[in-house]
């Protein structure tokens, strides 16, 4: 098991997830070919539920530094436009060919092993996207931007994750009290 090439790995793909808030097959299917960069901007092709494929820009540091540090690590920098997968297995059952995709079971393993690690117990991988849709909520203001930034076809399921996780802003707890001491 090559230790550095898998945290390089398991950081980079949890960074796609927290700066795009995609599904988990989303984000592990991609392959090489599915990320272009023109001009210095990165471009990302992912089949998304449904079946269809979805184009969108990644403008995101963090997650660009960590792709490239996983790529270099693994000697895998020449892979865009390559219908490769983009992240591979570490282990010594990955040798053959067909066997060395990682799957999102193995990536979700990988992140309860790491929450085990620093005794955090019931991690769910799923609930970076309900916190993805909650930020890009809070900053838009805008179910419909978060509803495409979510690629929900249905508004009620956007708002079944913004109301699980949004807070009530107090307006009036103040002006009430205020009043009252008059």
């Amino acid at each position: 098991l090559d230790r550095q090439a898998v945290h390089l790995r398991d950081f980079a793909i949890l960074q796609f997830y927290v700066a795009t808030g995609k599904r988990r097959a989303e984000i592990i299917n991609l392959r090489g070919d599915s990320i272009e960069i023109k001009d210095g901007r990165f471009f990302i092709r992912a089949k998304v539920k449904g079946g269809f494929f979805l184009n969108f820009e990644l403008d995101d540091e963090t997650t660009k530094n960590a792709l490239f540090a996983y790529l270099e690590a693994t000697n895998r920098t020449d892979i865009f436009g390559k219908d490769e997968p983009l992240w591979l297995r570490h282990d010594k059952g990955a040798k053959s060919a067909k066997k060395k995709d990682l799957t999102s079971h193995g990536f979700v393993r990988r992140m309860e092993i790491y929450a085990a690690e620093a005794g955090i117990e019931g991690i769910h991988l799923h609930r970076l996207r309900h916190t993805f849709a909650k930020i890009v909520s809070e900053y838009s203001e805008s179910m419909a931007e978060t509803q495409e930034a979510l690629g929900h076809s249905n508004i009620k399921t956007t708002q079944i994750y913004v109301q699980r996780l949004a807070v009530k802003k107090d307006k009036h707890s103040k002006s009430i009290r205020d009043a009252l001491k008059k």
